[in-house]
Order: C-alpha cells, then structure tokens, then sequence
C-alpha cells in the first residue's frame, strides 16, 4: 500500500504507527515528522522527505523492512532518541546535514554498514550500539562520541573523527576489527571506550591528557601508542596489551595496575611511568607528614628505616627497581622521631613500632615500661601485633613481670584479629585440643576458636575461610592456612 499527498507540510504523532500494509510514503513538501508517526510499520521500505528539517523521537522505531532513509535538510532532531532503534533492514541513511545523532537514535540497525554525518557535531549515548554490519563511520564534525556510541560493531574497521575531543565511556568497546584510531584533537578518553578492541595495533592521539579506566583493556594486538600529551593513565587501561612503543608526556604518571607485570619486558618506558607515579607517592607523603598527618608520619617512617619503597610494592609492580634499590641513605633516627610524632597522636601501628624500638634498645635507649605502656595503648586500640607482643612479654617476663594467665589472653586477643603467629603461641601454652569436657563453649564460633587455640586444624582452616570472607585479609589467611599445614605435617 502507498500513501500519496503531494501537499502534505507535516506527519502528525503516530499517524502511521503499526499500519502494517504502508510500504511507500509520497510526500515531498513535509517539513516535519512528529512523535512516532511511522512507528512499527513493518512493511515500510524507503522514507524519502526532500524538504524535512524536523524528526522526533521513535519516528522509525521497529520499521523492520525499512532499507532506505533520505533527508537531506533535516539539521534538528527533536527529542532525538530511538528514531530508528530496531529498523534491522536498514541499509543506507543521507542526513547531510544533521547536527547531531539523538541517543539510541540507530540502535540495533544491524544492517547499517556505512555512514557518513558531514555535519553531526554530537553523536550521543547507544547512537549506533549493535550496528554489527557497519564497517565505516565517516564523522568530520564531531566533537562528542557519547557513551557506547559505537559499542559491539563488531565489524566497524574505520572511523574518521578528526575533530572528536571527548570519547565517553565504553564509546568503541568490543570493536573487534578496528586495526588503528587517529583522534588528532583527543583530550578525554573516558573509561573502557576501546576496551576489547582485538585487531587494534595502533592508537594516535596527539593532545590526548588523560585515559580512563579499563580504556584500552583487552586490547591483545595493541604495540603502539602515541600520545604525547598524555598525563594521566587510568586503573587498567592498558592491561592484556603487548605495547612496544610507548610515547607520553614526560610527567605523565600511571595508576598501579595500568598495565601487566610483564609490560616492562617489551617496553621499558611502562617501568619508568611507575618508577615516577612511586616518587610522586613519596612526595605526596612527605607533604602529609608535614602536615602533621599521623599516618603519613608513620609510612614515611618506615620509608626511612629501609630506604627503599617496598611498601609501595604491591600497588606498583611494573617498578621493580626503584623499590628494590635503595633510593637514599636509610636514617633510623628520622624514622624514630616520626614515629614519635604519630604515636603522640596515638596511631596504633606506630605505637607498636616505636615499642619495639624502645624493647629492643639498640636505636635508642632501652625503656621496657615505655614499651609495654606503647603496646598496651595500641593493644587498645585493636593492633594485633601489639597483642601479639604484649603476649610475649608476659610469656617471657624479660619486660615485666611474667605472667602465663595475662600471656593467655593477650595471645587470644590477637587470634580474634586473626593473627596466627598468635594461635601458634597459645597451641604451643595449651597442648591438644580436648575431644570432650566441659572447658567447651557451647556457643560455635567461641568453639572454633577453643579448637584452633588447642591445634584442631580444620577448626584452624575454618578461621581462614572466615578471615577471608569477612575481613578479606589475603595475607592473615595465608598465615593461618600456614599454620594448618605446619600441624598437619607435625610442625609446631
């Protein structure tokens, strides 16, 4: 069936909508296409408006047969969102001179397979998501590529955007044959915006200055990255990538895990990019210490004591040299005193540290009391290895008065916090856990805990299960697990 009105200025909304048998539409003097006209007309191939400079939104929306679109005047779209979302067929559009696509404006059109928007300053959110046949994008005016604009083209190659400064998140994610990006005028690249990019080999973005978390991840054939003026480096940008060229701003700085370990093997630059986001993490925390900052008193102090950046380690592993090598003269005595300050503000790990300094004697003067009274506050506090230690104290009786039963609940103490270098103490002081009898608590978790303190291993693993789950401390489950393994194999 056709609709002829050769007179016709405007298509009211949802004039059409799922009139089935409408396949052409003759009317070349309508200006505008309100709300939904057109909206499910299954049999509707071609929507040719000459003189069109008005569309709103869902206009198309599921005009599944849908193949040709021709409106070369239209420039505004009013409340442009889904105007074409699920025309599946579609195959070719000719909007010369739009100024923007709306969101989700082409969505789903997994037959479009090129386009070209001399004059679409904006392309927004879900514009072309799941065109999986479009291989190129022609967009010379752009400026904005909204999010998921172009997420699962699964076969878009090419995409020209010269003028295109922000790319929003996930923009080209899952383009998996895109092969090289040019964005010579790139400033933002938003979170996973080219994520899961597999054929990508190059990225050129001369004035980009920043890149977003996860932007480039997954991107497995990625070797060169251009990109000069870039400062910041996201949270896995560059994770499973295989760079071999690496060129950014020389005060540019990574986030820890903005790339693989291995990284540095095929290009050393990634390292360097480390080495300085750890320095900076140095400042930054001499800064804070002068501040008065009672934490960074702390960290700072335990940098002094070394000279090295271990503590750093973790969070920056593609830097193995700087914080294995000794960046200055370890100084002791500028660690003691920051310590000093920290625990005047009564911060617990501190407080631990400078007991033991006092315990030991041998960077400043011996003070048993001082030690004790230093665990016995952080103790207070809730450190664990204050507890721990306290617990030795009174076992061993060399920084006061000894005392088995005071020893005791220390050690327990720190077993609550999971620590098991306390649980080995008290399995060492109470021997084998007892199969009956009425010393048992009843209640289960108070159990458990009477089992590991006699050496019951699986209530031990039943500890870690718990120190995982609730406190997600890796490294005092680890511990544990440690211990457990130690007394089943008969190591105490």
């Amino acid at each position: 069936m056709s609709f002829t009105a050769p007179e016709l200025l405007s298509i009211g909304g949802y004039f059409f909508s799922f009139f089935p048998e409408l396949k052409h539409v003759n009317a070349p003097k309508v200006r505008s296409i309100e709300l939904g006209a057109f909206t499910g007309c299954l049999s509707l191939e071609e929507a040719v408006f000459p003189e069109a400079v008005s569309l709103s939104e869902e206009a198309f929306y599921g005009c599944s047969n849908l193949r040709r679109v021709v409106m070369p005047k239209v420039k505004n779209v009013i409340s442009p969102e889904k105007i074409f979302y699920d025309c599946v067929n579609l195959e070719s559009v000719e909007f010369p001179s739009l100024s923007s696509v709306g969101m989700g404006m082409f969505k789903n059109c997994v037959n479009l397979r090129e386009i070209s928007l001399p004059s679409a300053t904006e392309i927004d959110d879900n514009a072309f998501t799941h065109c999986i046949s479009l291989k190129r994008a022609v967009l010379p005016s752009a400026k904005t590529i909204g999010t998921k604009a172009f997420s699962r083209c699964t076969s878009l190659e090419e995409v020209i955007a010269p003028e295109a400064e922000t790319i929003d998140d996930e923009a080209f994610s899952t383009c998996i044959y895109i092969k090289a990006i040019n964005l010579p005028r790139a400033l933002t690249i938003e979170d996973a915006s080219f994520m899961g990019c597999l054929s990508l080999a190059e990225a050129v973005m001369p004035l980009a200055e920043s890149v977003g978390y996860d932007a480039f991840k997954g991107c497995a054939s990625l070797e060169t990255v251009e990109m000069p003026s870039l400062l910041h480096i996201g949270s896995g940008s560059f994770r499973e990538c295989r760079i071999t060229t690496l060129n950014v701003h020389p005060e540019a700085v990574a986030e820890y895990d903005s790339f693989d370990v291995s990284a540095p093997k095929n290009c050393p630059e990634i390292g360097g990019l480390h080495e300085r986001a750890m320095m900076r993490e140095l400042e930054d925390l001499e800064v804070r210490a002068e501040a008065g900052n009672m934490e960074a008193q702390y960290e700072l102090g335990c940098v002094y004591e070394t000279g090295r950046l271990e503590r750093f380690a973790s969070r920056y592993p593609c830097a193995p040299l700087v914080w294995t090598a000794e960046c200055f003269t370890p100084d002791i005595n500028e660690a003691i005193e920051l310590w000093k300050k920290s625990s005047a503000q009564e911060y617990p790990p501190a407080m631990f540290r400078l007991a033991k300094e006092y315990a030991e004697g041998t960077n400043i003067h011996q003070d048993s009391r001082e030690a004790v009274r230093l665990w016995e506050k952080a103790a207070g506090s809730g450190n664990d290895d204050a507890m721990l230690y306290l617990g030795m104290a009174f076992e061993g009786g060399r920084l006061t008065e000894k005392n088995i039963n005071e020893a005791r609940r220390y050690y327990r103490m720190a077993v609550r916090k999971f620590n098991a270098e306390a649980l080995r103490h008290l399995i060492r002081l109470n021997g084998s856990c007892p199969e009956t009898g009425s010393a048992m608590p009843e209640d289960e978790t108070e159990a458990t805990y009477f089992k590991a303190e006699h050496g019951d291993v699986k209530a031990i693993y039943r500890l870690a299960k718990t120190c995982e789950e609730i406190y997600e401390d890796e490294d005092k489950r680890l511990a544990l697990v440690r211990l457990a393994s130690d007394l089943k194999k008969g190591r105490h």
